[in-house]
């Protein structure tokens, strides 16, 4: 649906059942300046190699994915619902049911560094069969900014070869088993 070289906002919008040969089923971002801002949209039921619905490719400055709802997408190889291979920010945004048929059915980072922010929500997702919510490539950096896990919420994460779980106890502390 979006292909941008350039500085691209997507505010209010819905992108359902599209998509690409290869990267970013909706939106396929590449820009050598600025970034890209997806905000209060909701992208559901899209298809591509990598990235089902957002694939970053590159950009100068962090990414931001706000205020938005990722579900029920499907890539082949990467990053069901969303492939970030630059800085990406997510903040209150719900990523569920994605599907990847290698790596990162919710999320997959290959490059650089995520930061999540209070808010976001990533469960359901799988790959072949098997949930896994979020990969972070080995050597790359996941980073916490306000964000808040309470009770036994979990956010199941790959870590190059490892598996583990990054959790919360009941004082808030964070967890990475």
């Amino acid at each position: 649906a979006i292909c941008s070289h350039w500085e691209a906002v997507a505010s209010g919008c819905t992108f359902t059942d599209n998509s690409a040969g290869s990267d970013g089923g909706a939106i396929y971002y590449d820009a050598a300046v600025r970034h890209l801002t997806v905000q209060c949209s909701t992208l559901e039921e899209n298809k591509a190699k990598n990235g089902g619905a957002i694939c970053i490719n590159s950009s100068v400055e962090a990414n931001r994915i706000a205020d938005s709802t990722i579900k029920n997408n499907v890539a082949s190889e990467n990053g069901g619902g969303v492939q970030s291979l630059h800085d990406t920010e997510f903040i209150s945004t719900e990523i569920t049911g994605n599907i990847a048929g290698k790596n990162g059915g919710g999320i997959y980072v290959g490059n650089d560094t995520i930061t999540i922010y209070d808010g976001l929500v990533v469960t359901g997702n799988d790959v072949n069969g098997t949930t896994n919510n979020l990969y972070l490539k080995k050597g790359l950096k996941l980073r916490f900014s306000g964000y808040h896990l309470s009770g036994n919420t979990n956010i199941g994460v790959t870590y190059g070869d490892a598996t583990g779980t990054i959790s919360a106890d009941y004082s808030n502390n964070m967890n990475y088993t």
